[in-house]
């Protein structure tokens, strides 16, 4: 009995121990936060680099810079997503598609002198006047119209046949909306509080997520130099703003807006869990949530 009791003993500190460990590993998931690094550069051409990381064992990092571009997720050093656009395959599809550009131009063009040809059938046969040329008249001038417009036609009457039936749709889902609960719900007089408390949580998520660390060069031209300076006069009025995150500078030589922008942070899941469990704890937003249930539970039992 005493060995029986001692392995039952060992069996329970066993499954304590591993209930330990997972908790242990569920709070360091939920605590640990995600650090992000995003740089993004659009002077001659459209330049990112962002890379994030968790836990030092999820990593990701996806770049573009002179065409070549590198996205790649790894976890414990494995690649588990890679898309790479190396300069050869670039210029493979560039060329691809300057071909099948040409290809588009001939076919075009043999189009356009078909048609042509037949319009001048159709002169010709117009200019005779007998009755097997009328005939042959009013058959080029059919094919004429096939070939000009084919698509559109089809297109305008199934496009028609598609509104009608839309309309007729709208109408039935309409009909029965009229008296059901769900409609009662938006328009109760509390909806709009649970609209602003919704657009809160989504606020307060955001600016958790958002950089804590970002800077940025903005460099903008007109037209004029004369503009450019004076726009540049009119920004440096309100430097006090913007002077702690970056710059703004004038280009004298060409118009257009161009830039830089760097920014580092970092969340955690354990801070997005915290807002979302407060909203639901509001009490218009547990008032909605159990009316939900009720609804749902009227409709499955046909009450």
């Amino acid at each position: 009995m005493g060995i029986l009791w001692l392995i039952i003993k060992i069996i329970i500190f066993i499954l304590l121990a591993l209930l330990g460990l997972l908790l242990l590993s569920l709070f360091i998931i939920l605590v640990i936060p995600i650090s992000y690094e995003a740089y993004l550069e659009k002077y001659n051409e459209l330049i990112y680099d962002i890379k994030f990381t968790y836990l030092g064992i999820l990593k990701g990092h996806f770049c573009l810079e002179e065409g070549y571009k590198n996205h790649e997720i790894r976890i414990l050093g494995k690649i588990i997503y890679e898309d790479k656009v190396k300069e050869k395959e670039r210029v493979v599809k560039k060329d691809a598609g300057e071909e099948n550009g040409v290809k588009e131009s001939a076919r075009q063009e043999k189009d356009k002198s078909k048609r042509q040809s037949l319009k001048n059938e159709q002169a010709i046969a117009h200019k005779k006047g007998d009755y097997q040329t009328n005939q042959q008249y009013k058959k080029v001038n059919d094919t004429v119209k096939k070939i000009d417009t084919p698509v559109a036609e089809s297109a305008e009457e199934i496009t028609e046949d598609t509104i009608e039936d839309e309309k007729e749709e709208t109408k039935r889902f309409a009909r029965n909306l009229e008296g059901h609960q769900i409609k009662k719900l938006l328009l109760r007089k509390d909806f709009w509080q649970l609209v602003r408390e919704i657009l809160r949580l989504l606020k307060s998520i955001l600016k958790y997520v958002l950089p804590r660390k970002w800077s940025y060069e903005l460099v903008i031209g007109k037209d004029d130099p004369a503009d450019t300076g004076e726009l540049i006069a009119k920004l440096t009025m309100a430097y006090q703003l913007y002077y702690k995150h970056g710059i703004i500078r004038g280009d004298f030589e060409k118009s257009g807006i161009w830039g830089g922008f760097l920014a580092k942070g970092r969340f955690s899941i354990v801070g997005i869990l915290k807002r979302i469990i407060s909203f639901t704890l509001k009490p218009v937003v547990r008032k909605y949530i159990r009316l939900v249930l009720k609804i749902r539970k009227e409709e499955k039992y046909g009450e």
